[in-house]
């Protein structure tokens, strides 16, 4: 739960700097992650032989993980000093105290993550 309310949190901030990623670096990203898996293409048959059987699923996690690993090397730049990963930490929960998100269940569905349905 508070792993999710997280995410959400990051995925706001990532909208509110206006982050977001094309559909061919989304492409590039599927694709990567399906040859390091030794697959040489994304598909349907090769995401059901690693039990993934939701496919749109699939992809608005990964998009949603690539505006957080985009947000987190912004704020890395951002920032200066040795304890960058500190850092970090500290700052979610001013994030997430300015998001106005509340953590009861039925909130945990971003509105702001790019569903593929």
């Amino acid at each position: 739960l508070n792993q999710r309310a997280t995410e959400m949190v990051l995925l706001d901030e990532a909208h509110s700097r206006e982050i977001t990623v094309s559909d061919a670096d989304l492409e590039d990203g599927l694709h990567s992650i399906m040859a390091d898996l030794g697959f040489s293409e994304f598909n349907h048959q090769n995401l059901s032989r690693l039990g993934i059987v939701d496919e749109k699923r699939f992809k608005t996690y990964v998009y949603d993980r690539m505006l957080i690993n985009e947000l987190i090397s912004q704020i890395k730049n951002d920032m200066e000093g040795d304890d960058i990963e500190r850092r970090i930490q500290l700052l979610i929960p001013d994030l997430y105290q300015n998001s106005g998100i509340q953590t009861f269940p039925e909130n945990l569905r971003s509105p702001l993550s790019r569903r593929y349905e």
